[in-house]
């Protein structure tokens, strides 16, 4: 009898399928699922902003156990708190055979902050019966960080900086990367625009005296990418010099890229102020009044009682001076105003009946007027309750330029009075005290008021003549340009010397073996050099230097291509010359006495025959360094040679491409263009030099 009872209790238990816990192991056609979870706190440094100094840091990472745990199927949609909540219940979960989604999370992904990270990750597993599937999960970082730094550059010429970076979220974080202690980076919202802005106060390189307080415009970045960190590095400049020396750079007090600043008032534009002439139309609530009934409107308005359209009668009624109201069988519709209704408060919204009753009031000249259930006073335009000033009406409207820019209601008084005295500079004290001064300027074509404001702004002291500092002046970048000049003829001299050099040694190799060999490889290698001469070099270097310019190669690599290009394509003329020598000379009596001796064939060319040519090779090299620092002056005007920040005599004569500088700043490029004729010309004197030193027939 007991084990009849006990097959039927079998029988009953099989028969009830999968329940929602079960004894480990799962019943028939079903199994269970094993979570592990762990956490990948890798996190990539971007470049945001300038160069990103340091190693990129790892995120902290939370323990897998702690994720937030959920169970998804065709039937089955679970959460747990932790995975280690799962984990540690004593009957292990049965799911049915099939497919399940599972997905962890640690954190908010909305959360922005200093300690907000968000963690998420996913993965399905198959299920399959009386089985145990194991689900291994690595979640990822899903937001972002921030972080503002300063160069060592940037705390020399700034301090008390501090900058704010704003979030596409709304977060506002601060960071004030001039302190000591390095701030910490801060979590936000991936897929989200940053913006960065600040101030700073100058001061002298020295540290001992402060200059004034600049401010620097926001800037929006990219958007934040995951498990990313954005370091907005701060610098004032750069400070790469160039790996060869000479005499130039060395006696040079400054580098080849240190830039020059001075402080300047600048006139910026920060909003506008314009006269509303035309006629604006307040919409009834649950009313409608398009365009055409609008445009009817305003041409029957002043003239008519009402007006029809489309078989429906409108009465208008003139209110007072500039509004008009409309309405169609007693019901109010619309009105037709000039004066505007400004909130006191940025942002504040009013109702229809609150709008017209108020420009009712204004032009009526009523001292209260009553709307939404409540009294308002007013007093000269302005809309009072309970003493307070909620709104103001003006026919005048002033409109911000700049984001984030608040007008107070004081300011906006005060530049109408003085746009409507024909006032163009004026003085404001605003609440905090501060005296602003004031540019007006009219735009008859706009018909409207621009509003200026000077502000201290830090500018490349660009174009400044010559002086005890700079005795050959700046150039547009602010940069001293007798010391640009010095690191350009380095530049260009060690372009000709390298170049010449490259060409010397494969026109000496290959002219010396064709000339001493003879026969077919004579034939090869001078059908080689015919396919050279028969290249276009100067469009090939051109199109050379566009491709560099597409993928954006690094200037210091550019130099290096540029000076084996040049080298590659000037070997064939030496070939020429050395092989022509040769060919003369290896018939001479004392290579007959060489290759009696049985002295080896690259002892004959590099020892004996070599030697007797070096002559008019270095006259012809030396002729051939003038030709190549011009080709490469040629390019670098074009913008297809050295490239900023490098100094190159070419470079610096591209700014005559502007008619203006040509005319104004003749420092810019006339001394540029001095240094390399003469040198130029220094080069062709010692080549002629050295031709009449080596001819027999000019020595008498």
């Amino acid at each position: 009898m007991r084990k009849l009872l006990y097959l039927l209790a079998s029988a009953a238990v099989m028969a009830g399928g999968c329940s929602e816990k079960k004894e480990t192991p799962a019943g028939e056609g079903c199994g269970t699922i094993r979570i592990a979870c762990e956490a990948d706190a890798t996190i990539d440094a971007a470049a945001a902003m300038a160069a990103v100094q340091g190693a990129t840091r790892a995120a902290a990472k939370p323990d897998g156990k702690d994720f937030t745990l959920r169970i998804r199927g065709e039937n089955f949609d679970k959460s747990w708190a932790t995975v280690a909540a799962y984990n540690a219940e004593e009957t292990a979960y049965s799911f049915p055979e099939g497919r399940y989604t599972i997905t962890v999370t640690y954190g908010d992904p909305e959360a922005e902050g200093a300690d907000k990270p968000y963690y998420a990750g996913a993965t399905e597993v198959e299920v399959a019966a009386r089985r145990t599937s194991t689900a291994q999960i690595t979640a990822t970082i899903g937001n972002s960080q921030t972080l503002v730094r300063a160069t060592e550059s940037f705390k020399k010429y700034y301090n008390n900086a501090e900058f704010t970076v704003t979030t596409g979220a709304g977060g506002i974080f601060t960071f004030r990367p001039c302190d000591e202690a390095e701030a910490e980076a801060v979590w936000v919202q991936a897929g989200k625009p940053l913006t960065l802005k600040g101030t700073a106060r100058g001061q002298s390189q020295d540290g001992t005296s402060e200059g004034p307080l600049y401010t620097f415009t926001p800037e929006p970045l990219e958007a934040a990418r995951p498990a990313t960190r954005h370091i907005f590095t701060l610098d004032a400049k750069k400070a790469v010099m160039f790996i060869f020396s000479f005499i130039g750079g060395l006696v040079s007090p400054y580098g080849q890229d240190e830039v020059f600043y001075r402080d300047d008032i600048q006139m910026k534009e920060y909003a506008a102020l314009s006269e509303n002439t035309e006629y604006r139309y307040l919409i009834a609530d649950g009313q409608e009044f398009g365009a055409i009934l609008q445009a009817q409107l305003t041409l029957h308005m002043g003239k008519d009682d009402s007006f029809s359209y489309k078989g429906v009668n409108y009465d208008i009624t003139e209110e007072g001076d500039s509004l008009y109201s409309v309405s169609s069988g007693g019901t109010l519709l619309a009105v037709a105003y000039k004066d505007i209704v400004n909130p006191s408060v940025t942002g504040e919204k009013f109702s229809f009946s609150f709008s017209f009753n108020a420009l009712k009031a204004h032009v009526t000249g009523e001292t209260e007027f009553t709307a939404d259930g409540k009294t308002y006073t007013m007093d000269d335009g302005s809309v009072m309750l309970n003493g307070e000033e909620v709104a103001y009406i003006s026919r005048y409207v002033i409109q911000s330029k700049v984001s984030g820019t608040v007008i107070s209601k004081e300011f906006k008084e005060r530049v109408i009075e003085a746009a409507g005295k024909g006032e163009t500079q004026i003085e404001y004290t605003n609440e905090n005290g501060e005296v602003r001064e004031i540019q007006l300027e009219y735009n008859p074509a706009k018909y409207q008021w621009s509003i200026k404001e000077g502000t201290v702004t830090r500018v490349f002291d660009a174009y400044s003549f010559p002086n005890k500092v700079h005795p050959l002046g700046t150039d547009k970048n602010g940069m001293d340009m007798l010391t640009r000049l010095m690191y350009g003829g380095r530049v260009s001299l060690c372009i000709g010397f390298i170049v010449v050099i490259i060409s010397a040694t494969l026109g000496v190799i290959l002219g010396g073996i064709s000339g001493y060999f003879g026969g077919w490889v004579d034939n090869l290698i001078m059908r080689i050099v015919d396919i050279f001469y028969c290249i276009p070099s100067t469009p090939l270097i051109i199109i050379l230097g566009a491709a560099m310019d597409g993928m954006r190669v690094d200037p210091q690599v550019r130099m290096l291509y540029l000076m084996l290009i040049l080298g590659f394509l000037g070997w064939p003329g030496i070939a020429r010359l050395v092989r022509g020598q040769i060919l003369s000379l290896r018939e001479q009596e004392f290579m007959t006495a060489t290759e009696a001796c049985g002295i080896s064939v690259s002892r004959r060319i590099f020892r004996h025959l070599i030697p007797n040519v070096i002559p008019q090779l270095i006259v012809n090299c030396t002729m051939s360094l003038g030709s190549t620092i011009i080709t490469e002056a040629t390019l670098s005007f074009l913008g297809l040679g050295v490239k900023f920040p490098f100094a190159s005599w070419g470079n610096i004569m591209n700014d005559v491409s502007n008619s203006y500088v040509l005319t104004e700043y003749w420092f810019i490029w006339i001394p540029a263009g001095i240094c390399l004729m003469l040198t130029v010309l220094g080069f062709n004197f010692v080549g002629d030099g050295l031709r009449d030193a080596f001819d027999p027939k000019m020595k008498r």
